[in-house]
């Protein structure tokens, strides 16, 4: 499941806010004139040297934290002031960057892009931002300079123009608002080994220091983060007590209400306004951030009925913007917001968002940015459209009403609960229904494919999803002609199925959070699960007597079959009722929803659950064309910055194959370890249920997932006796290993009263403090299976003594393949 734009660290951010186009509408009442804000914005993004201010400077340091950066000997031109501010530099000689990663997360990740564990580098160049006192700090190892001045002067004007545009936007955040502990460095640095890259330390942001680069690959061009982690300071702060990020999408100032009017003009237009209440949590800020989608042009912004003045990002060939996505509008306020304030904003926008993919069939392209909002957040929300009588539309929401108004059908959906985000399908469908309990599950699907997989022949080109088959790539999937398929036949079917899923979830997990679920057919290769709306896949809507003529592995038949539609309506739970904390959290909500449907397959058909656990075990162990294994792209809590130039779908391999895995474990360790009248279900439901009645509509963390299972953890799972599952979460979920595991120097003792096996568990492939919860079962001498118990398998051997029961032949370890362990 992809839900539209997450930024994952501030320095992506600040990438996307530098390509923009200014729109004014003079605000009124403003202690600066509208002009001065966009003159200094203007100013900060494209400010160059000062002639004047070119100096040699020695044996300077810059030190924030945990961020070291040294100027041994060199020359430095600082830039034109803006406003009484210098707010940049230009260093080059010689120079070093140094950053220690504060745990083995983050230094395996940038030794991933740099084969170090520490940055240490050596710097010949380097162009510098900042908004506090840096120039202070420098003045005293500055020094006059002769003949050098001009041509250093002539030699890096165009390049700290250039650059400049980087930190525009952050840059005016600090000359417009009012944040007393606000300070950031940005510094560009060339290295003598590593090259251009980046280095950020910014005391607002969520963690404070990040380093990263952009790198150009045959797949695109990627952002690797090579580290991002919170400064010294904050380090031990809880979560709520760290500072709010201005730039971070809802912390600050979140939406309450959005009420929505859209009239949407088929095949591509939408014309919109909506009215968003705000409440301010912790203000201080002038500029103001929304995510609309590139394609769409604000019109006008009001506050309490005055112009605003915006900035909206525009989007250009060739630039970071256009290969990334979507705009951030910045709003100018008339004033900086005050803790606790309450407020309204006015947008009109119109624009192209939608585009003919067959015939009566739309592809919706910006999902979750075809209004403004402020990030993913649990908002209300009152949605209007207006759309042509030949169409159907289906909405996020609860419908209440539906109309004509001459050519147009007028409908208007409000949510039931609070909701993380909204969106809508357009299609000229054919709708089947069913119900469970008191739930109406629609089907909505077209009488054709989409173009892209018709294509002018007669055969049909079907790609598999990369998020739901790993990281292996795109494999051509060839309906044998002739053939013609109408994905609403199946739409009573895939509803069933639907259906299916709501009642065993309900019964797993709790009460399914809506009246209805709308099931539509979605002209793209993935598939998402929105509140009460899905958006399923073409591939997925195929007839079942089409299904098998489709030249698929045994995997993506369980994809297309099955696992795609539970997998989404699983993030009606997981994703909608409870949402991820940060974006370290959010492979949570992918492994719930990827477990809990294979959960359900495995009842069915515990062939096809272990065909689809192999495949995920298989695609980690994989390898790119450098050779590297995907098991290598790092943890599950890197989250989106799994994916990199190094591992372009490491995300999907990572969050839904370890992740997957991860619940498997933990369902299994509960299974061996319950007591006999209990079943494998009830104590890790038991614990998911928890997880979704203490955090329904709100943001759990996987520290809170922890802290739930360990309330249900029995003494058998207690590493040397601690109720605590540190072990697991540091060395499986924190950790990348997948180890390999055997049986060594068996011994089995046969007495009558109390039979024993002593041996060794011996980890390869693993870290040498990695913890393994490892099941054993003893075989009898007529090849019956006895569960004999769990050793914890404690580094790289461990020698065991373990009751079995009398008459044990061997031993055998793990045969159930609970561990995500090599073949």
């Amino acid at each position: 499941m992809t839900r539209g734009p997450v930024p994952i660290v501030r320095v992506i951010i600040i990438v996307l806010v530098t390509f923009v186009s200014v729109g004014c509408f003079g605000a009124t009442d403003s202690p600066a004139p509208p002009q001065n804000v966009l003159a200094m914005f203007r100013l900060l993004r494209s400010t160059g040297l000062d002639a004047a201010q070119v100096y040699k400077i020695r044996d300077a340091v810059i030190d924030r934290e945990d961020f070291h950066f040294y100027m041994n000997d060199g020359i430095i031109g600082f830039t034109q002031a803006v406003d009484g501010r210098i707010t940049g530099a230009y260093f080059t000689g010689e120079g070093e960057i140094l950053i220690r990663p504060p745990n083995n997360s983050e230094r395996s990740s940038l030794g991933l892009f740099t084969g170090l564990g520490v940055l240490n580098e050596q710097v010949v160049a380097a162009y510098l931002r900042f908004n506090d006192d840096t120039v202070k700090e420098l003045q005293p190892h500055l020094r006059a300079i002769g003949d050098e001045k001009a041509e250093f002067v002539a030699a890096s004007t165009e390049t700290v123009s250039r650059l400049g545009e980087m930190d525009g936007m952050r840059m005016l955040s600090s000359f417009t608002s009012h944040y007393p502990q606000d300070h950031y460095l940005h510094v560009r640095v060339v290295g003598a080994r590593l090259g251009t890259f980046d280095a950020f330390y910014d005391s607002m942001a969520e963690e404070q220091i990040t380093v990263g680069k952009f790198t150009d690959k045959g797949e695109g061009t990627f952002y690797d983060v090579w580290m991002s982690f919170i400064a010294r300071s904050t380090r031990g702060s809880k979560i709520d007590d760290r500072a709010i990020d201005p730039w971070k999408s809802y912390e600050a100032v979140r939406v309450s209400q959005f009420k929505i009017k859209s009239r949407l003009i088929p095949p591509q237009r939408i014309e919109g306004e909506a009215d968003l209440s705000l409440n301010t949590r912790h203000g201080g800020q002038r500029l103001l951030f929304f995510e609309l989608s590139r394609f769409l042009k604000v019109q006008k912004v009001t506050l309490a009925g005055k112009p605003l003045e915006f900035l909206q990002n525009e989007s250009v060939d060739g630039t970071q913007l256009a290969r990334r996505g979507n705009d951030l509008v910045a709003l100018v306020l008339p004033e900086p917001l005050t803790d606790g304030q309450q407020f309204q904003l006015h947008f009109e926008y119109l624009g192209n968002v939608m585009e003919k993919a067959g015939e009566g069939l739309l592809y919706v392209g910006a999902r979750g940015t075809w209004y403004p909002n402020r990030g993913i957040s649990m908002s209300n929300f009152d949605l209007e459209f207006r759309w042509p009588t030949e169409w159907t539309l289906v909405a996020t929401g609860k419908r209440v009403s539906l109309t004509t108004d001459g050519s147009e059908l007028v409908g208007r959906w409000t949510s039931e609960v609070p909701m993380p985000l909204a969106g809508f399908n357009l299609g000229q469908y054919t709708r089947k229904s069913v119900r469970t309990g008191n739930v109406s599950v629609d089907a909505y699907a077209s009488s054709s494919l989409e173009s892209s997989l018709t294509g002018p022949s007669t055969e049909i080109l079907v790609t598999k999803p990369k998020r739901d088959l790993g990281p292996g790539g795109e494999e051509a999937i060839v309906v044998a002609p002739p053939i013609t398929i109408n994905p609403s036949a199946s739409g009573a079917s895939v509803a069933e199925r639907c259906a299916k899923a709501i009642e065993t979830y309900t019964e797993w997990f709790g009460p399914y959070p809506y009246s209805s679920l709308a099931v539509t057919q979605f002209p793209a290769r993935d598939s998402q699960g929105w509140p009460g709306l899905v958006f399923l896949s073409s591939a997925a809507w195929l007839p079942e007597q089409d299904r098998i003529r489709l030249k698929l592995d045994t995997y993506g038949r369980v994809v297309y079959g099955d696992l795609m539609p539970w997998h989404e309506t699983g993030h009606m739970w997981w994703g909608d009722v409870v949402f991820w904390r940060t974006y370290r959290d959010q492979w949570l909500v992918e492994a719930l929803s990827n477990y809990s449907a294979l959960m359900m397959i495995e009842k069915g058909s515990p062939e096809d659950f272990r065909i689809s656990m192999d495949r995920y075990r298989n695609d980690l162990l994989s390898r790119t064309p450098s050779g590297r294994q995907y098991l290598e792209a790092g943890p599950v809590d890197l989250g989106l910055r799994l994916s990199s130039s190094e591992f372009p779908s490491g995300y999907v391999a990572i969050s839904y194959g370890r992740g997957t895995w991860m619940m498997h474990m933990l369902r299994t360790m509960l299974d061996d370890s319950s007591p006999k009248s209990s079943t494998r279900d009830d104590v890790f439901l038991k614990a998911l249920r928890t997880l979704r009645e203490r955090f329904a509509f709100k943001e759990a963390s996987t520290a809170d997932l922890q802290k739930i299972f360990e309330e249900y953890l029995p003494p058998t799972l207690r590493f040397e006796g601690d109720r605590s599952l540190d072990w697991f979460f540091n060395g499986w979920v924190n950790g990348t290993a997948i180890p390999t595991i055997s049986l060594q120097d068996v011994k089995i003792s046969n007495r009558a009263e109390r039979a024993s096996a002593t041996f060794t568990i011996v980890q390869k492939d693993a870290p040498s403090d990695l913890v393994t919860s490892v099941p054993i079962y003893a075989v009898m001498a007529d090849g019956r299976r006895a569960f004999a118990g769990r050793v914890f398998a404690d580094g790289d051997q461990t020698k065991t003594t373990l009751r079995v029961p009398s008459g044990t032949k061997h031993l055998l370890l793990d045969p159930m393949h609970t561990i995500l362990r090599r073949p």
